[in-house]
């Protein structure tokens, strides 16, 4: 017989199948496998093994508490003001990174990001919020006053007033996301509640559970990237010995990145930027940050001041590389041990339910 319809077979209750079990596999077996019989059985041994009443508690009750969990998200995320004016007159100036980084820091704008997030990736999401039409430039920001000092301050007048968009469709949709995994959640609560016989099937969704749970959390947390770089200049150890002063590391930084850098900036470009000497006058650099452009950018920096430390005597033997992956990968990595610590969680999990004794046959 084949194995597909013992398996849902073995689905049906331990004491149905004590007792009729040997004569229900009997009689497929005479009649032959076909494709539909594997649905059959299987959607037989879900209306015997489940009750309504299961049902509307374990789906619809997870489905309920999904539903909570991603409204309440929805309604966290704060509207967005919407502030327009007349079009820009020279956009590409007005939207150039310097521009930007200027109107970010001057303002503080997105103080959640800059928490967290390289000063180049707030750039782009100021940009992404910045649209430009024939007649009109709007900025979207959670702050009326802000959007609209912003858009002064990138050479326009804005127009009276601002729009503010309650942001309906994102608010339905993390509802709707909640809802959907409440319902997966309750379908596998079910069916672990019933069948949790099948040890097979207990493992299976522990480890997925673990693994999934833990790729998430790895995909939170920051992903480190190097970009390395070789020249080779006139009177090495004096040219990295002057490379990390804090007063000439400060002006270059400031140029590079369109203001003037606070002392955590400067420390932890000190920090993750490694300048090593190695044979025949070669000066190789390291530089380590938390998103491959930035990570490319400070290398560049720091090559332009090694070749004004030289007097542009400085041959370049590799230019900056632009890491493609991250120095060490936690999603994989995390998953892979949430998949492990499910698999051993399901292997170890001791319900009394799991050793009963399943009913002779009369």
């Amino acid at each position: 017989m084949n194995w597909l319809l013992r398996w849902a077979i073995a689905l049906y209750p331990a004491a149905w199948r004590a007792r009729y079990g040997a004569e229900l596999a009997g009689l497929v077996e005479d009649a032959g496998s076909r494709p539909g019989d594997v649905v059959d059985l299987v959607w037989g041994a879900i209306t015997m093994q489940v009750s309504r009443r299961e049902v509307w508690g374990w789906v619809g009750g997870l489905g309920l508490l999904g539903l909570a969990v991603g409204a309440g998200f929805g309604l966290s995320e704060k509207g967005m003001y919407i502030a327009s004016a007349d079009s820009l007159k020279d956009s590409r100036s007005a939207l150039s990174r310097t521009s930007l980084a200027r109107i970010i820091n001057d303002f503080e704008l997105y103080p959640a990001e800059r928490t967290r997030e390289p000063i180049d990736d707030i750039i782009e999401k100021m940009r992404a919020d910045i649209r430009i039409s024939n007649d009109r430039v709007i900025f979207r920001y959670a702050d009326a006053g802000l959007a609209v000092s912003a858009l002064e301050r990138l050479g326009t007048t804005p127009r009276p007033g601002t729009e503010y968009d309650p942001r309906v469709w994102l608010r339905l949709r993390m509802a709707g996301l909640g809802l959907a995994f409440g319902l997966v959640g309750g379908i596998m609560a079910l069916w672990i509640r019933r069948f949790w016989f099948r040890r097979a099937f207990l493992v299976f969704c522990s480890a997925l559970t673990g693994g999934l749970l833990l790729f998430g959390l790895g995909t939170r947390l920051p992903a480190r990237y190097t970009s390395i770089s070789k020249l080779r200049a006139e009177s090495p150890e004096r040219c990295v010995g002057k490379a990390m002063d804090e007063i000439g590391l400060a002006m270059e930084l400031g140029n590079s990145l369109g203001y003037a850098p606070s002392g955590e900036e400067l420390a932890l470009v000190r920090r993750n930027v490694k300048l090593q000497i190695e044979f025949g006058n070669v000066v190789a650099i390291q530089s380590t940050f938390d998103g491959p452009w930035r990570a490319r950018r400070m290398n560049q920096m720091m090559v332009t001041r090694l070749h004004q430390l030289a007097g542009g005597r400085v041959e370049m033997l590799d230019p900056p590389s632009y890491p493609e992956r991250p120095d060490f990968d936690w999603p994989g990595a995390l998953g892979i041990i949430g998949v492990l610590a499910g698999v051993g969680t399901g292997l170890r999990v001791r319900w009394p339910a799991l050793h009963e004794a399943s009913p002779t046959p009369a």
